[in-house]
C-alpha cells in the first residue's frame, strides 16, 4: 500500500517529502524523493495564474505539465522497492488541488497499486481521507490527448479491469441478478461494481485482483485471485 498526506496531518510512519522545497516550510527532516516533485518552471506559472485565468484550465495546465515532464519518466515500482508503506507528503489539505493527488491517480491507473490519502497520528492510527474526484478525470483527458503512453483499458470502477464482450456474456449467464436485467442495464452494473460485505466471497477467499487487493468485491464472477 502507498499513502499520501500533508505535513500537518501525518505525524508518524514512513514519511517521504515530494515537495519541491523538501518540506522546509514545515521544517521537515525526513526522507525526500525529489523525482516526484513538480518542476519549478510550470509550478510558478500555475501559481501566477491562480485567480487570473479559468481555474479548470489552470489545473489542467499543471496536470499536463506534471504528466509530460515528471510522471512519464518515473518508475514507481523502483522508487518504492525498499520502502515499507511509504507516505508521500506535500503541503495542501486533502480536499485541495495538489500534485500528490495527481501522482496517486497516476500510480493507480498505470500500476494498479492502491494509493490512499490519510491522516496518521503519533500512534500510527490511520484515518482515510477523500481526494478531489475531478483530478482523475482531468489526468485521463490529458493522457488521451498527449498520447505519450498507453495505459490499460479499464471498465470496472473498482478494479480497473477491462471486461471483454465474451466475459460480460459469461458474467450475465452465471448471475441470476444480471439475467433479470435489460442487457444494457446489466452491462452498466457490471462495469461499475461496488464493494460490499459478501460472506460467500469471503468464504471462498476471492478478492479483487487489481485496485482493492485487501477488500471483498461484489462481482465475484469477474477476474479474481485466491489468497
Amino acid at each position: 500500500m502507498i499513502y499520501t498526506g500533508n505535513y500537518d496531518n501525518c505525524k508518524s510512519g514512513n514519511l517521504i517529502s515530494i515537495s519541491g522545497d523538501r518540506g522546509k516550510k514545515k521544517e521537515f527532516k525526513g526522507k525526500v524523493c525529489s523525482s516526484l516533485a513538480p518542476l519549478k518552471s510550470f509550478w510558478e506559472k500555475w501559481e501566477a495564474n491562480i485567480g487570473k485565468i479559468d481555474e479548470y484550465e489552470n489545473i489542467k495546465y499543471y496536470i499536463r505539465e506534471y504528466y509530460k515532464q515528471v510522471l512519464i519518466y518515473i518508475d514507481i515500482e523502483k522508487i518504492i522497492r525498499d520502502e515499507e508503506e511509504p507516505i508521500f507528503l506535500c503541503y495542501e489539505d486533502s480536499n485541495e488541488f495538489c500534485h500528490r493527488h495527481v501522482l496517486a491517480e497516476y500510480i493507480e491507473l498505470k500500476y494498479g497499486i492502491k494509493v490512499m490519502e490519510i491522516e496518521i497520528d503519533e500512534n500510527e492510527n490511520i484515518t482515510p481521507k477523500e481526494r478531489p474526484e475531478y483530478i482523475k478525470k482531468i489526468l485521463l483527458d490529458v493522457i488521451k490527448e498527449e498520447k505519450l503512453e498507453e495505459l490499460p483499458e479499464h471498465w470496472c470502477s473498482n478494479c480497473e479491469f477491462k471486461i471483454t464482450d465474451d466475459l460480460i456474456d459469461d458474467i450475465i449467464s452465471e448471475n441470476h441478478e444480471y439475467r433479470e436485467m435489460d442487457y444494457d442495464e446489466a452491462v452498466k452494473k457490471i462495469g461499475h461494481c461496488e464493494l460490499r460485505d459478501d460472506e460467500d466471497v469471503k468464504k471462498h477467499g476471492l478478492y479483487c485482483e487489481y485496485y482493492y487487493p485487501d477488500e471483498v468485491c461484489l462481482r465475484k464472477c469477474k477476474v479474481m485471485k485466491k489468497h
